[in-house]
């Protein structure tokens, strides 16, 4: 039978209290459990409670979500009710049942009155005073004071004005004494505000004055002897003082002040008391028998527990037996360990209460479906609930850290029997509670939830594997503990090392704010918008100076330390194109950035920290922890009222989100009023995808290629990506037509185009500059206001331009004129971030004679309108043939005029097309006459594209030479020296070998023969040769040709005599000798196969010889030969050298 066929729950136990909510009802009433924290308060309460004396009537109830405050104060609400209400009888009878002492004497103070005026609020993010002032007219109007005693205080109620703590307090004495007065016969004036802490935030943050100190003179008021005693009764999650934790100093002593007004009640329940509401939650229908069986089940695990005395309060046997089996089906250890977990991890959660009542995973309801009757609920369970549910961040560093051993260890373990996996999650849980409850992992204990054979298997294993060790002193099993780190201590000494913090740099770099989207004006003109946003100081924002004129939010964290006025005239010189935003920053956020940024400096430069998972892991979930903390808190401070915006200078009022969304949009049209709109988000954003920057560059180079172009406009056979842009921004803006005839012609945009006020900026631009501007000072320009263009589409709007001016705009790269675009070009131009392009436009007047000239040399047909038409076709034609050069022509010495010399360096140094033109080009040349330049320009050019040829000329004469050949024609000395050296290679190796088979190459053409020829003499192509790289060749050519003459010889001498003999039976020697002051001499030497040894054995005894004679080096050897050869080639015969025995001498 499963679980939830027996077992139920009484939801009311799970609901959240809402005293303003619930206060009317008896449901939520009925389910309340008076608890030993709550007799201490009703006693303490009914005692303060005598008429006309001084007695303090002002508590604090201090404790964590889901501990019972709320219930509590709707219990006592009930009690201080008219009693005749139904409320006021069903709290009276469970107090009745709870404490009868207390019970009689709540009844003195109660007795023959019609209760007391009860004033019920809940906190709220909002000034107290507010607040409080509205809940108690409220309750007065809904009160049962006779009409017309209320009306003399209800017309007094102030509607025009900021309520102040002054306006509370009168009307709080002023409501003392209509009760006094009232024909009503009230007890007294009861005042309960929970969740004070939300007002006490509020205040923190926003600093305003008085809102606090309303507390201390009510707590004051309360102290005053009167006839209707007033009692106020706050209940908060922390002592007021722990809200200004983060605050300045004078704020944090007079909290504490405050504070000490209060009587202060914790508000935290004994184990025992909240295991009696857990058996208020769970109602069980069971059947004798199974009465029967829970008990006998219950009283097995209770024994070795009450052994232990782990059981809480002084129960014995039968007590306990009787509470826990209403707690099943909680195992006892269970139902212990759960109400000491639920405060060790309770963060922001009533945790005890949303696991009996959770639909989540692991939840108590999830368990009634799975488990079947007499099975427990047990440790393990309990651990999967709070692993699955309720986060990774525990704010107690020791417990965090024993939560994260406990994970870790899981992790080690891997796969495994679930036995095994069950026991590391019940020690790791009894060591995170042991130092609460007193419960410790010992072998008793573990026995009375595991079978103790299994056990014992299960342990030996864990310990083998260093997963849970035993501590002998302490009798219990722990886990192991991975990490020695103090992180306290690590981040003590790094919160220590702040020194000049700026919390706006801080936040800038740990959480940057989110940009803030111009929704509207995105969606209407097809291009992203955002605000850019950011921190600033308060104090920085008088030395604040714009970066660029992007739109930005900045918000300003303000420590008001600036003077209203000063403040005002700060934000009135910020630009249109700023928006502020004034923001409370006193409400924690320095503290908690120091320690994000310490944590982080932790994190990334502890070596301790690298190489310890479960510190590391710590580290991490803190910094998440703080991360959204400070998140929520700059969120909140950004919703607050305080909080206010700014543009130009002027409040900028909204009713809501959305209409303030439509400001920013407003402000972002005026910001870029003419941006023109462009349809297309494949190009209109900043950063482009590859299929963008692909459909970017086939774009621009169809507007090169007219017949490209063309296609895209009149082609309907395909839609490549290209095609969209094309349409979006060439069509839809009428930027590019053609005509009926076929001709295509790019247009320029009339005043009524959207791209008017663009092409009339980047012409105004370029006209003013006398220097080349560069395309990224157009972009700039172009992502200014009042443009805004996206990046991605800044090369093809501004090719576009080009296009449209083509004549008159000349084109830089690495400053260098470029005659045209061309594909290659193009795609260096698209790559803007490496873009070295500059442009500059002419608007040539006058020189019509030079310009003549000029045409005539070029041949370009002459625009007799437009001459800057004709000045950059005559540069571009000049480039192009001076382009054509090769490097030997730009950079020989040698080969070229003086003049030639002085135009080709003027060239490459020129930088304005116009200058070159007009002033350097008639200079060099001397140019007397206007009508002289042409012939001069011609003879000039003529020569420098002639040069390389006259090189090759020259070459073709020195290789002629070298094998004394003639050099008429390049033709005949190819054919010729191949006839010559035709099959001889075959007799040589190296480099030699690759010289004379250059020299009988047949396949190419004699050009290229010739330069292959030249390229191998100095291993570089001739067109790029320099100077001494002739020099080089020459000498290179005397030693290669030299050798394949003698090798020429040798073949020759080798013929004639194989022609007699084998030539395997000879072996042929080619002598060469120089020395200096003589002819060489040559000899070709033979030795026949009969004569080898003969020689051989002479050979080395000549050697010998000479080593006897003190000549060891091959230095030494190669000396003596070679004076003995020479003289012997010359027919000298001054050495005579003999072979003796060894006894003799020579």
């Amino acid at each position: 039978m499963k679980l939830n066929k027996v077992v139920s729950l009484n939801n009311w136990f799970s609901k959240s209290v809402n005293l303003e909510r619930d206060s009317s009802t008896s449901e939520a009433l009925s389910s309340y459990v008076p608890t030993s924290v709550s007799k201490r308060m009703l006693s303490s309460f009914f005692e303060s409670q005598k008429k006309d004396e001084r007695l303090s009537r002002a508590w604090s109830l201090i404790g964590p979500y889901g501990s019972g405050k709320s219930s509590f104060a709707l219990f006592l609400t009930g009690l201080l009710d008219d009693p005749n209400s139904d409320l006021h009888k069903l709290a009276c009878l469970k107090l009745k049942q709870f404490d009868e002492g207390l019970y009689k004497q709540h009844k003195k103070i109660v007795k023959n009155s019609d209760g007391y005026f009860s004033v019920l609020i809940t906190g709220s993010t909002e000034p107290i005073e507010e607040k409080l002032y509205s809940a108690i007219f409220e309750s007065l109007e809904h009160s049962n004071i006779q009409d017309k005693d209320k009306k003399k205080i209800l017309k007094t109620k102030i509607t025009q004005k900021r309520i102040t703590s002054s306006d509370v307090i009168n009307l709080v004495k002023e409501l003392q004494t209509l009760l006094q007065n009232s024909s009503n016969n009230y007890s007294g004036f009861v005042l309960i505000v929970d969740e004070l802490g939300k007002f006490v935030e509020f205040a923190g943050r926003n600093r305003i004055e008085g809102d606090i100190y309303l507390l201390q003179q009510l707590a004051e008021l309360s102290f005053q002897d009167n006839a209707v005693p007033f009692s106020l009764i706050v209940m908060l999650h922390q002592a007021i003082e722990y809200y200004a934790k983060d605050l300045d100093q004078k704020t944090k002593n007079e909290w504490r002040k405050i504070q000490g007004r209060f009587e202060e009640v914790s508000f935290s329940e004994t184990v025992e008391q909240s295991i009696l509401i857990i058996k208020e939650v769970i109602q069980g229908q069971y059947s004798q028998s199974q009465k029967t069986k829970l008990k006998t089940l219950t009283r097995k695990a209770l024994k070795p527990l009450l052994r232990q005395q782990a059981v809480p309060g002084n129960l014995d046997l039968s007590e306990a037996e009787e509470l826990f089996s209403q707690c099943y089906p909680l195992h006892p250890i269970t139902a212990i360990i759960l109400p000491m977990l639920s405060q060790k991890l309770a963060q922001n959660e009533r945790t005890l209460f949303s696991f009996l009542s959770s639909s989540q995973d692991y939840g108590f309801p999830s368990f009634l479906e799975q488990k079947n009757f007499q099975e427990y609920i047990t440790t393990s369970d309990l651990f999967d609930y709070f692993i699955a549910n309720q986060g990774s961040y525990i704010s107690d560093h020791y417990t965090h850290r024993r939560w994260l051993e406990v994970q870790n260890a899981l992790d080690r373990l891997g796969e495994a029997p679930s036995s095994q996996v069950n026991l590391i999650k019940t020690i790791g849980l009894l060591n995170i509670v042991g130092s609460m409850g007193g419960f410790k992992a010992s072998l008793d204990l573990l026995s009375v939830i595991f079978e103790e054979k299994q056990l014992s298997m299960d342990i030996k294993v864990l310990e083998k594997k260093s997963l849970v060790s035993f501590r002998r002193f302490n009798d219990e099993y722990r886990i192991w503990q991975g990490s020695d780190f103090n992180l306290e201590q690590g981040l003590s000494h790094e919160m220590a090392q702040f020194e000049d913090f700026s919390l706006a740099e801080e936040l800038n770099h740990l959480i940057p704010a989110r940009p803030q989207i111009a929704k509207k004006s995105s969606i209407t003109n097809h291009t992203l918008r955002y605000f850019r946003t950011s921190y600033l100081n308060e104090r920085d924002l008088i030395a604040y100076e714009e970066e660029d004129s992007y739109p930005k939010i900045i918000y300003l964290l303000r420590d008001n330390n600036l003077k209203t006025n000063e403040f005002k005239a700060l934000v009135s010189r910020l630009s249109k194109n700023i928006i502020l935003v004034s923001i409370d920053s006193s409400s924690g956020l320095e503290n908690m950035c120091k320690e994000l940024s310490a944590m982080k400096v932790i994190l990334l430069s502890y070596p301790e920290i690298q190489s310890d998972p479960i510190a590391k892991k710590e580290v991490e979930d803190q910094v998440l922890n703080l991360e959204e903390q400070i998140s929520n808190r700059l969120n909140s401070a950004l919703r607050d009222e305080t909080s206010t915006w700014y543009h130009q200078g002027k409040f900028l009022d909204y009713k809501s989100t959305i209409d303030l969304q439509n400001k920013f949009s407003d402000i972002i049209d005026e910001i870029y009023p003419d941006s023109p709109i462009i349809a297309n988000e494949l190009l209109n954003r900043d950063v482009i995808s590859g299929q963008a920057q692909r459909a970017r560059t086939m774009l621009i180079q169809a507007m090169i290629e007219e017949d490209l172009l063309k296609e895209l406009v009149l082609g309907n056979s395909k839609y490549p990506p290209e095609k969209t842009v094309c349409e979006a921004l060439l069509i839809k803006h009428n930027l590019v037509n053609i005509s009926s005839d076929g001709n295509l012609k790019f247009n320029s945009p009339d005043k009524k185009n959207d791209f008017f006020p663009l092409f009339e900026m980047l012409e105004g631009t370029l006209r003013e500059s006398k220097s080349p501007i560069s395309f990224k000072e157009i972009q700039k320009k172009m992502s200014d206001p009042p443009f805004g263009i996206k990046e991605g589409l800044h090369p093809v709007i501004f090719m576009i331009f080009f296009m449209v001016n083509r004549n008159k705009l000349a084109i830089y790269e690495d400053n260098q004129f470029k005659p045209y675009m061309d594909s290659e070009a193009i795609d260096r131009f698209v790559r803007t971030k490496t873009n070295t392009f500059a442009f500059q436009l002419y608007e040539f007047k006058g020189q019509a004679k030079l310009i003549d000239e000029y045409v005539k040399e070029f041949n370009i047909k002459k625009d007799v309108n437009e001459s800057s038409s004709e000045v950059l076709s005559i540069a571009r034609k000049l480039t192009k043939r001076m382009s054509h050069l090769p490097d030997f022509a730009l950079s020989t010495r040698t080969l070229l005029s003086t003049e030639a010399q002085k135009f080709r360096n003027e060239f490459s140094l020129s930088r304005s097309p116009q200058d070159l033109l007009f002033t350097d080009i008639p200079r060099i040349l001397q140019v007397s006459e206007d009508h002289d330049l042409s012939d001069k320009l011609h003879k000039v050019l003529t020569e420098l594209e002639s040069c390389y040829q006259t090189l090759l000329e020259s070459q073709r004469d020195k290789l002629g030479e070298s094998f004394n050949e003639s050099t008429d024609s390049l033709n005949q000395l190819r054919a010729r020296l191949a006839t010559r050296f035709e099959g001889i290679e075959e007799q040589t190796i190296g480099l030699n070998k690759k010289f004379i088979t250059l020299l009988c190459e047949e396949e190419t053409d004699d050009q290229f023969w010739l330069e292959a020829i030249l390229n191998f003499l100095v291993r570089k192509h001739p067109q790029k040769w320099k100077d001494e790289d002739i020099s080089e060749a020459e000498i290179n050519l005397k030693s290669y040709s030299d050798r394949a003459k003698d090798i020429q010889k040798l073949n020759a001498q080798k013929s004639k005599l194989t022609s007699q003999k084998s030539s395997d039976e000879l072996d042929i020697y080619f002598l060469k000798s120089f020395k200096r002051g003589s002819e060489a001499e040559e000899e070709i030497v033979t030795v026949s196969k009969e004569d080898r040894p003969k020689v051989n054995d002479l050979s080395a005894s000549i050697i010998n010889l000479i080593k006897k004679n003190k000549f060891k080096s091959k230095n030494d050897l190669l000396s003596v030969l070679a004076a003995t050869v020479n003289d012997v080639m010359e027919g000298k015969n001054k050495t005579k050298l003999s072979v003796v025995d060894e006894t003799e001498e020579s």
